[in-house]
């Protein structure tokens, strides 16, 4: 079977064994060795071999392996390599799985979720009499459920807990670990459990049957232990990292864009079930909670999905203590978390619950308006009739809860979620549905995507690069999806999502929320700038899926602790000068001092942070997720789009230190970095002024136009521009591999410089340039400006958007940042400027648009 398959790994199990079962009907295994040989093909070309593993009796001779290093959204196949040595082996069947698509992916996503898989009931019935267990003529092949999911062909598979049954039947109760692997062992050994698990990828819980008994903790004698249900469940199931004996059973997966999902840890952290309910008493433990809630505000996805092994909503019997809905159990938890997430808007952010536990099909919605799908007993013997809210045995006899579906009668069966991405007409779209044992549908609910604000989601799909019309001219930034155009101010916001989907879709890729924690540390403060200043470097520590990523950031500011604007450069280096840097590469650096001992005297904090610690730029590498990309491999995006996102991080931290004016943020940056500021100002609507410094093709300039006969000599003695071509060729990682679809096909680009330089619109942006800049296109620059200016007229922007020209080539020097902060000036404070934002390169130009602001008719 698989286990935990994510965009990039998987977790590959077998068990090596002996053959028919013994005589007390369990299975026994054998010794020897075993590897997983993998493939992204049927005939295993070019497979890869884990290491050689030892079936070995103490871990039940189970053998199991991570394999990393897979693409998303693709389909391997595996066999198990096994003999009693090396020497000696043979090739095991074909099996299957297909990797999470990921957060940069559209693509549809189906699972099932299910519960109570009691193979005692199933057997012989409730009471072990033969009453009300399974009679058809299938049994041997086990649970009918099984071939009902198979039929759906799922993505994945989750069992939330009560996967096995340690205490039934009572007198054959499994309390050593013998006893309990055996459990687990006929469960496996059916023939629909082998047929499902050969192609569906599960993910597992545990809950208290299949950790110790019927509503058990971690207290008391009985037996079997606490810590023995926690061994044998991560021995039994593939869950955890085999490499990793402290891996965590709570975790969290990105499945595509528009699905997160979480699994919880039920058992091993919560407190005695009988202890009074209040503050301290919890099911999950403090640093589960707080994972929980930090990664619910860190996701983007359209729907997250908490799946938790026992009930949150509701209603359940009044008689246990035992999970968040009961009186008297871990009520307080339950209830704070929903608050919680009702404050931080998760009503309008698609939080939905699945639960396992009871052993009835439910749609249940809390007071609070948090809904939660109960998967039921996957059986028929093993299912009870439900509670109804209102009840007098309930946990809910106030009838605050709504419940749209209750199973009418008991009935085994299962849930199916499905989730189909935003067409060009309908947002993203979840539904929930019940099955019986047998494949029926019982009840079927959808819900609609939707934008964080609660309107209905922006819902965008763009076609493959040759299904694009060639565009005349540069492209209009008021077209919307459905052909009309923009009609009023109004409509922008919309039309603004739009464009940043596309941008997001062909050049960035998908781009994840910035953390909500980070490690901050001073690592160094000195006085500065003959004491006027103040110099201090700090280290920023991302930390996620059990990678780390370390990066700094350094700044000047005045000598008085308070908040002050805040002017943000991405660079190479920060601003050490005892570095042995290139001559050309010092200059920057002093031309950088002076700049932030300027940006001092005028009032400001001037910081800059090392991108490179970000994601290490690669000239004519390949694509790599390394740095901080390596910490998100769900997503898509290049390494431009991580390091404006730092930008946000940048803010984050200053904020944290009560040093910034978050009204007043500027992000610059030159050359590539020119790119990854406006980028950056795009993505974090927080920037008040955006300036980019000669950015060209990325940046602030056309990829369509340039001026002939300008064209700068390269390495190799060609002569060109910085076009699509020269960026496939030495630095591809800079953008989402999409982008490179358009080379030679520039012309069918729907979007180009002045639809990025509109998305800032509006708010402030400013573009110094040099004049003989000819690589950064200063032809292509000015013929942007000029058509984005027409957007930020329409929004009532009017002088928004500068561009400063100086002669010379491609720097950020003193005349590029004396500009900068007379700009940033002018529009912080009004301070009227001494020199021109509005003066043209290239005044007789043509511009070449067929488009033009919509007109008080149109309006």
């Amino acid at each position: 079977m698989v286990g935990e398959t994510t965009t990039n790994s998987a977790i590959l199990q077998s068990r090596l064994t002996a053959g028919e079962k013994d005589e007390a009907g369990d299975v026994p295994g054998r010794a020897g060795v075993a590897r997983f040989e993998y493939a992204d093909n049927g005939q295993f070309r070019d497979s890869s071999l884990t290491p050689w593993i030892e079936a070995r009796p103490d871990s039940d001779f189970v053998v199991k392996a991570k394999i990393t290093g897979l693409r998303p959204g693709t389909k391997y196949f595996y066999r198990l390599v096994h003999g009693p040595d090396r020497r000696d082996v043979s090739k095991g069947p074909t099996r299957s799985f297909s990797t999470n698509p990921g957060a940069g992916s559209s693509a549809r996503s189906s699972f099932v979720v299910v519960t109570g898989m009691n193979y005692a009931f199933f057997q012989k019935g409730r009471m072990g009499d033969g009453r009300g267990a399974y009679g058809g003529a299938d049994k041997h092949l086990g649970y009918p459920a099984l071939a009902s999911i198979l039929k759906l062909q799922p993505d994945f598979f989750v069992g939330t807990g009560d996967n096995v049954y340690y205490d039934h039947f009572k007198k054959f109760s499994a309390t050593d670990a013998p006893s309990m692997r055996k459990k687990w062992h006929e469960q496996f050994v059916q023939p629909r459990f082998v047929d499902i698990f050969a192609q569906v990828p599960a993910y597992w819980e545990k809950d208290d049957h299949d950790h110790r008994y019927n509503d058990c903790d971690t207290t008391g004698d009985r037996l079997p232990a606490s810590q023995l249900g926690i061994e044998i469940f991560r021995e039994q199931v593939p869950v955890v990292d085999p490499g990793d004996p402290k891996a965590l059973t709570y975790r969290t997966h990105r499945i595509s864009k528009d699905l997160q999902i979480w699994l919880l840890e039920g058992r091993d952290y919560r407190s005695a079930n009988d202890s009074p309910d209040g503050p301290q008493k919890t099911i999950w433990g403090q640093a589960q909670r707080d994972w929980l809630k930090r990664t619910l505000l860190e996701s983007d996805a359209t729907f997250k999905i908490v799946i938790s092994p026992t009930p949150m909503v509701g209603p359940d019997s009044n008689g246990k203590t035992d999970n968040h809905t009961n009186i008297g159990g871990f009520r307080h938890e339950g209830r704070g978390f929903f608050n919680w997430a009702k404050e931080q808007g998760f009503l309008n952010k698609g939080l939905h619950f699945v639960c396992g536990d009871r052993h009835w099909q439910y749609h249940g919605i809390d007071p609070s308006g948090f809904e939660e799908f109960s998967c039921g007993a996957l059986i028929d013997a093993n299912a009870v009739m439900g509670i109804k809210p209102g009840a007098k045995n309930s946990t809910d006899p106030e009838g605050l809860i709504r419940q749209p579906y209750l199973s009418p009668e008991p009935s085994g069966g299962f849930l199916n979620v499905t989730v189909d991405p935003a067409s060009a007409h309908a947002p993203a779209t979840l539904r929930f549905k019940f099955f019986d044992e047998k494949g029926t549908l019982q009840y079927e609910v959808a819900r609609k995507g939707k934008d964080g604000d609660g309107s209905p989601q922006s819902s965008y799909t763009f076609p493959p690069v040759n299904e694009l019309p060639v565009q005349e001219g540069l492209p209009d930034p008021f077209l919307k999806p459905d052909g009309t155009r923009v009609a009023s101010p109004d409509e922008w916001p919309q039309q603004r999502r739009y464009l940043r989907a596309m941008l997001d879709h062909y050049l960035y890729g998908s781009i994840p929320p910035r953390p909500t924690t980070f490690g901050l540390e001073r690592v160094m403060s000195q006085p500065a700038f003959d004491g006027t200043a103040v110099n201090e470097r700090y280290a920023v520590t991302l930390e996620r899926n059990g990678k780390k990523l370390v990066f700094h950031f350094e700044y000047f500011k005045p000598v008085a602790s308070k908040r002050y604007p805040v002017i943000v450069k991405n660079c190479h280096t920060l601003f050490d000068m005892n570095k042995n840097l290139p001559g050309h590469r010092k200059k920057d650096l002093e031309a950088d001092l002076r700049a932030a001992k300027e940006a001092v005297e005028r009032g400001y904090l001037f910081g800059k942070f090392n991108r490179e610690q970000v994601a290490q730029d690669h000239h004519g590498g390949k694509r790599t997720k390394q740095g901080v990309l390596a910490l998100y491999p769900e997503y898509d995006w290049a390494i431009i789009a991580a390091w404006a996102w730092a930008h946000g991080i940048v803010f984050d931290a200053l904020d944290r230190l009560e040093l910034a004016d978050m009204d007043k943020l500027v992000v610059t940056g030159h050359s590539r970095g020119g790119k990854t500021a406006l980028c950056a100002g795009i993505i974090d609507e927080r920037v008040a002024i955006t300036a980019p410094n000669s950015s060209g093709g990325g940046g602030t300039a056309s990829q369509r136009y340039f001026e002939e006969g300008k064209e700068t000599k390269t390495p190799d003695g060609s002569l060109t521009h910085q076009t699509l071509e020269t960026a496939l060729q030495g630095v591809p990682n800079w953008w989402n591999a999409r982008l490179f679809q358009f080379v030679g096909k520039a012309d069918r680009m729907p979007f180009d410089a002045h639809t990025m330089k509109a998305l800032i619109a509006p708010r402030a942006l400013v573009n110094p340039h040099g004049r003989q800049d000819y690589w950064a296109n200063p032809y292509g620059t000015e013929l942007t400006y000029r058509a984005a200016d027409k957007v930020f007229g329409f929004l009532g922007a009017e002088g928004q958007q500068g561009i400063h020209w100086r002669d010379g080539g491609h720097a950020q020097g003193d005349e590029d940042y004396a500009a900068l902060l007379d700009f940033v000036d002018w529009k912080f404070f009004g301070k009227k400027p001494g020199r021109s934002f509005s003066t043209l390169q290239y005044p007789d130009a043509e511009l070449p648009i067929h488009w033009d602001t919509p007109t008080a008719r149109e309006r």
